[in-house]
């Protein structure tokens, strides 16, 4: 239940964030939505491989995955 909250919180400042016309936020939420799907994916599924077009589409994600990630500040 928690994390359906979560999505939803999230979908609804995206859309806020669209509404407003801050496409910079839509484009920085939609990335960490981004990440976190990539990353459950490859955990669940794997990598796809192959030329058909989900494996072509899925290194897309994965490149804007990685460069989200590589924005991202750790805490310990």
């Amino acid at each position: 239940m928690r994390e359906a909250q979560g999505r939803v919180r999230l979908d609804l400042r995206i859309y806020e964030d669209a509404q407003h016309g801050d496409l910079r936020a839509v484009q920085d939420h939609l990335g960490m939505l981004i990440l976190g799907q990539v990353r459950d994916y490859e955990q669940q599924y794997g990598v796809p491989l192959g030329t058909n077009s989900f494996a072509q589409k899925f290194a897309t994600v994965q490149a804007i995955a990685k460069q989200v990630e590589s924005n991202l500040v750790w805490v310990k």
